[in-house]
């Protein structure tokens, strides 16, 4: 989902490059290559804005517009003045709506087998997770703007395989896995790359990874 929306991002700013200087859409001046910068902190401000992650939401809007000003001169403001201007507001929002955390987790309950899934995520920061459930059956993550691990090398499935879903933006997450786990990699990547490590013993339980990487790194590691 998270592909096909900056898919269309992409294409918004390909029709503004085609129609600049007509229809009332004024001319780049041939910068084009800061749009795709301009449409991606956007695009991040935006989705941010949709999980009520507000401070994440300003700091991308505050990058998309400086950009933006110091390309096409939107306003006669310097750009050192926006940044310090912009971390004011950053901090301001972050205090107001108490969403400064670079490190949330939610849990709830996932059938009558009382099998706790937990929801973690890091924004613009760095976190470490060790999941240690002995009944895992599904589990998702979330990265933006940080760099995360994960560590499931005392984690054991509840069946046969157990589901964990990943998007990844302008950061790294790295997943530590047990050796007698299969990992099967199937995400899509947007300009970022998703790896996986070669099994080095006989494996009995299979990870599934799906999910999307853009502008990241996902990398999985076996645990010796």
């Amino acid at each position: 989902m998270k592909k096909k929306a900056f898919g269309i991002v992409l294409l918004v700013l390909a029709a503004l490059v085609l129609l600049q200087g007509n229809f009332g859409i004024p001319s780049l001046g041939g910068h084009i290559w800061p749009l795709i910068g301009i449409g991606f902190f956007a695009y991040q401000s935006v989705e941010a804005i949709l999980r009520r992650h507000f401070t994440s939401a300003s700091f991308t809007a505050l990058v998309a517009f400086m950009i933006a000003n110091h390309f096409y001169d939107i306003l006669p403001i310097p750009n050192q003045s926006l940044f310090w201007a912009g971390v004011l507001i950053v901090l301001g929002v972050g205090m107001l709506t108490n969403s400064n955390k670079t490190w949330n987790e939610k849990k709830w309950w996932y059938d009558a087998e009382k099998t706790i899934l937990t929801e973690k995520e890091v924004s613009f920061g760095s976190g470490t997770f060790y999941k240690q459930d002995q009944d895992l059956v599904e589990d998702q993550f979330e990265v933006s703007c940080g760099n995360a691990k994960i560590y499931y090398d005392n984690a054991e499935m509840l069946g046969d395989s157990a589901t964990l879903k990943v998007e990844v933006s302008l950061g790294n997450a790295v997943i530590y896995v047990p050796q007698h786990w299969r990992v099967d990699l199937k995400v899509e990547t947007s300009c970022g790359v998703a790896k996986a490590d070669a099994p080095v013993a006989p494996t009995s339980k299979t990870l599934i990874i799906r999910g999307d990487v853009a502008f990241g790194k996902l990398g999985v590691v076996y645990v010796k």
